[in-house]
C-alpha cells in the first residue's frame, strides 16, 4: 500500500486520537503491563470529518456498519475524482485520492479484518484493490494532464511556425496517448473488481475515465494525420536462436502505409527499450542484430520496435519475431573494495562483468550484499561496475562477507556472484537526554542517540526505565531523537532516576545509556508541543515510530505554553509496584474523561474512558504486546478469559462509535461511558473482575 510508510491492525485504535493536553497524562511500560494513555481531541481543526451515520447500514453500530461506511468513503472519493476529471479539473481530481483517501484505506482494512474479511479474503483483496486502483487512477490523472499541457506547447509551436518543435511534441503527444489508453484500461478492471468485491457500483466512474481516454484518442488521431505518415516494419531474421554470445541477426525494411520505402538512415530499433545493433542502407533496408540480456530462456517471440528520430515525419512502428534464447554465461572479476568498514560509511564497491562475447555488457544491474542484508544496487556499464554503498547498523560487527551479485535465474545471461571478507567495525555511541515535569506524575522525555561523531543514528530502540522499572520502548527518528513521557509518581518524591539505555545487540554499534535525576531542582513546564511528544510515547510502544514521527509533525506548530515553571516539592522517595503505576494512570485518565466531559468534548472523554478501561484489562492478556490489538481483538482476546465481559463490549462499541462514526456522542452516552469505566475501576480494586 502508499511510500509507506506502517501497516497494522492498531491503527484502528490510534488513527483517530489526538493530542492530550500536558496535565493528564502518563504512559507506563513494564513487564507485566503494557500501559497507553489515549488522547483527547484540543484542536477543532484536526477533528474527523463525519459523514453518514454507519447505524442507517445494519442499525447495530457495530464494525459491520464501520466497514461499509469506510467502503462507501473510498468509493466516493474514487468516483468524484474520475468526474472531476472528465470535466478537467485535474488538481481537484488529485485531491480526492490524498492522504486522507490513504488514511480511510488503512483503517478499511484494520476493520475489514475484524468483520472476517481477511479470514476469507474479501477484506484483503478489497483493500488492495482500492489501493490499486487509486494508484493507477492517480497514474491516469497525472498522464492526462500532461497530454493537455504538452498539446498546448504543441498548439503554440504550430502558431508560431516551428514544424520541428511541433513534430517533437506531437511524438510526445503519441506517446502519452498510448499510456492514457493502457491506464483506463487497468483503471477500468479496477472497478470491476471492486464492483464484485464490494457489491458497490463504479458505473459512473468507469464511464468517466472511458471518456477521458476516448477524448484524448479522438483529439490525438487528428494530430497524428496532420504530423505524421503511418509505417510499417518488416522482419526477416536468419534463424531464431538468440543468446549474447550469438546474436540473432536478419534484415529488415520500413515501410509507409502505401508500401513505399522510408527513405534515410535515422531511428533505430529497440527491444524492450534496448536498442539493437542496427545498420541503415538509406532505402528503408537495414540489417539488425538480437543480443538478449535480461529476457527469461522461456520467452518465445519479442517485439521489436522501430523508433524514429524525434523529428522525423513518420510514425513508429512494431512487428514480432520468434526466438529461442539460449544462456550465456557470466563472470563477476577483479572485486575491489575496503577491508575494514564501520556504520554509516560510504564503502566503494568496483569490478567488471564479462563474457566471452565481443562486445560488453551494460545497464544491468548487480545487488551488493554485507552478511545477510542487501545494501544496494549498482549499475553495470560497459562491463564494469563503481559505485558506494552505505553500511547499516543493522549488520553485526567482526568479519562478514561482502558479496556482488547478478541473481537472475534462468536468464538469457547466467546468475554469477563472487566475494570479499571484511571486517565490520563496532561504533561506539552515545545518548543525550533531557527530563521535564508536565503535570505532578509525569516527566517528559527528550534525547537523541548519536555515534561519537555526533551523527544521529535512526531506526533503533532504546529502552527507558526509572528506579530500575522498565517503563517503555521508544525508536529513534532519521535524526537519532526520541520523544516519551513516563511516570515517576507524585511530584512531591525527593529523587527519581530515569535511565535510557541502548542495547546495541545484533548491531554493529556499542551499547550505551544515559541518566538523568529527578529532584527538587526538576522544573515543571508544560509546552504547547507535549500533547503530541506524550502520544509519541503512546504510538511508539504500540506500532513503532513511523506513526509516532507522523503525528509528532502534524502537532509541532502549535504555541509554546508559558506556564509558569514550579519547583518539585522535596518528599521522601515513593516505591511504587507496577499495579500502583498502572491504577495512577487508569485515576489520570479518568479524571482527563471528566474534565473533557465539561468542557463539552463527549467524545474525548469516550475515548479516554475506553483507555482506563483497556489499561484496567491488559495486564491479565497473555500477550507482550496488547497495546498492537485493534478494539475488537482485544476484546475478543479478553473475553477467552472471562466470558462475562458485558461491560467491556458495551464501553469498546461506544468507542468505535465515538472514534469512527459520523454522529456526535451525545452527553448522556459520555456520562454512561465514564460510569461505566468508573465501575469496572471499582470492582479492579477490589479484586472482582470486570464482569
Amino acid at each position: 500500500m502508499h511510500g509507506v510508510v506502517v501497516r497494522t491492525l492498531a491503527v484502528v485504535f490510534l488513527v483517530c486520537l489526538v493530542a492530550i493536553t500536558a496535565s493528564g497524562a502518563t504512559v507506563v511500560h513494564d513487564e507485566r503491563a503494557s500501559v497507553g494513555v489515549v488522547a483527547a481531541d484540543t484542536d477543532d481543526d484536526n477533528e474527523t470529518i463525519r459523514h453518514q451515520n454507519p447505524d442507517e447500514y445494519d442499525g447495530d453500530g457495530g464494525t459491520d456498519a464501520t466497514e461499509s461506511w469506510l467502503a462507501d468513503q473510498l468509493g466516493e472519493r474514487l468516483s468524484d475524482s474520475a468526474i472531476a476529471l472528465d470535466r478537467g479539473e485535474y488538481e481537484r481530481a488529485s485531491e480526492y485520492v490524498d492522504e486522507e483517501y490513504y488514511d480511510r484505506l488503512e483503517q478499511y482494512v484494520d476493520v475489514a479484518g475484524e468483520t472476517g474479511g481477511e479470514e476469507d479474503g474479501d477484506g484483503a483483496t478489497a483493500g488492495q484493490s482500492y489501493e490499486e486502483t487509486a494508484e493507477e487512477q492517480s497514474q491516469f490523472a497525472n498522464r492526462t494532464e500532461q497530454y493537455y499541457e504538452t498539446k498546448s506547447e504543441y498548439e503554440t509551436a504550430r502558431e508560431e511556425g516551428d514544424r520541428t518543435r511541433a513534430r517533437e511534441l506531437a511524438r510526445e503527444l503519441e506517446l502519452l496517448a498510448g499510456e492514457i489508453s493502457d491506464l483506463n484500461e487497468s483503471v477500468s478492471g479496477g472497478y470491476d473488481r471492486l464492483t464484485a468485491e464490494t457489491d458497490r457500483d463504479f458505473d459512473p466512474a468507469s464511464e468517466a475515465t472511458a471518456n477521458v481516454s476516448a477524448t484524448v484518442e479522438r483529439e490525438q488521431a487528428v494530430i497524428r494525420e496532420a504530423e505524421f505518415v503511418e509505417t510499417e516494419l518488416v522482419l526477416e531474421p536468419d534463424g531464431e536462436r538468440a543468446s549474447f554470445l550469438e546474436p540473432m541477426t536478419g534484415q529488415a525494411e520500413v515501410r509507409t502505409a502505401d508500401g513505399e520505402p522510408v527513405a534515410g538512415n535515422g531511428g533505430q530499433l529497440v527491444v524492450r527499450d534496448r536498442p539493437l545493433e542496427t545498420t541503415f542502407h538509406g532505402n528503408g533496408s537495414l540489417e539488425f542484430a538480437y543480443r538478449p540480456v535480461l529476457e527469461a530462456l522461456s520467452t518465445e517471440s519479442v517485439a521489436v520496435e522501430y523508433r524514429p528520430d524525434p523529428g522525423s515525419e513518420y510514425l513508429g512502428s512494431r512487428a514480432s519475431i520468434p526466438v529461442s534464447i539460449e544462456s550465456t554465461e557470466v563472470r563477476i572479476e577483479n572485486l575491489e573494495t575496503e577491508s575494514s568498514i564501520g556504520y554509516g560509511e560510504l564503502v566503494r564497491v568496483e569490478g567488471d562483468f564479462e563474457t566471452d562475447a565481443e562486445l560488453p555488457v551494460d545497464d544491468v544491474p548487480v545487488t551488493v550484499t554485507l552478511g545477510e542484508h542487501e545494501l544496494d544496487e549498482l549499475s553495470v556499464e560497459n562491463g564494469s561496475f563503481s559505485g558506494t554503498v552505505p553500511v547499516p547498523a543493522t549488520v553485526t560487527d567482526g568479519d562478514r562477507t561482502l558479496r556482488v551479485g547478478f541473481p537472475f535465474e534462468e536468464r538469457a545471461l547466467s546468475s554469477a556472484e563472487t566475494e570479499r571478507t571484511v571486517t565490520v567495525r563496532e561504533t561506539d555511541t552515545e545518548i543525550s537526554l533531557e527530563a521535564e515535569r508536565t503535570n505532578d506524575s509525569s516527566v517528559l522525555l527528550d534525547g537523541r542517540l548519536e555515534t561519537e561523531g555526533g551523527e544521529g543514528i535512526e531506526g533503533q530502540e532504546i529502552e527507558i526505565r526509572t528506579d530500575g522499572l522498565s517503563m517503555q520502548t521508544v525508536g529513534t527518528d532519521e535524526d537519532g531523537n526520541f520523544t516519551g513521557t513516563v511516570s515517576v509518581g507524585d511530584a512531591g518524591a525527593d529523587e527519581r532516576t530515569i535511565v535510557a539505555t541502548y542495547d546495541g545487540s545484533g548491531t554493529n554499534l556499542a551499547s550505551t545509556e544515559a541518566t538523568v535525576t529527578m529532584d527538587e531542582g526538576a522544573e515543571r513546564s508544560v509546552p504547547g508541543s507535549a500533547a503530541a511528544w506524550a502520544l509519541s510515547g503512546l504510538v511508539v510502544t504500540a506500532i513503532g515510530l513511523g506513526l509516532a514521527r507522523r503525528y509528532r509533525n502534524r502537532d509541532s506548530g502549535g504555541e509554546r505554553d508559558t506556564t509558569a515553571r514550579e519547583p518539585v516539592r522535596e518528599s521522601a522517595p515513593v516505591e511504587r509496584s507496577p499495579l500502583e503505576e498502572r491504577r495512577s494512570v487508569v485515576e489520570s485518565l479518568l479524571e482527563s474523561a471528566d474534565d473533557r466531559l465539561e468542557s463539552g468534548d463527549p467524545d474525548a472523554a469516550t475515548r479516554l474512558c475506553y483507555a482506563a478501561t483497556r489499561t484496567i484489562c491488559e495486564s491479565s492478556l497473555e500477550t507482550a504486546r496488547p497495546g498492537t490489538l485493534t478494539h475488537w481483538e482485544f476484546y475478543r482476546r479478553y473475553r477467552q478469559l472471562d466470558g462475562e465481559v458485558d461491560s467491556l463490549e458495551e464501553i469498546t462499541q461506544a468507542y468505535e462509535r465515538a472514534t469512527y462514526t459520523p454522529r456526535r456522542t451525545s452527553v448522556e452516552d459520555a456520562e454512561r461511558a465514564l460510569e461505566t469505566a468508573r465501575r469496572l475501576y471499582r470492582r479492579e480494586v477490589a479484586g472482582e473482575g470486570i464482569g
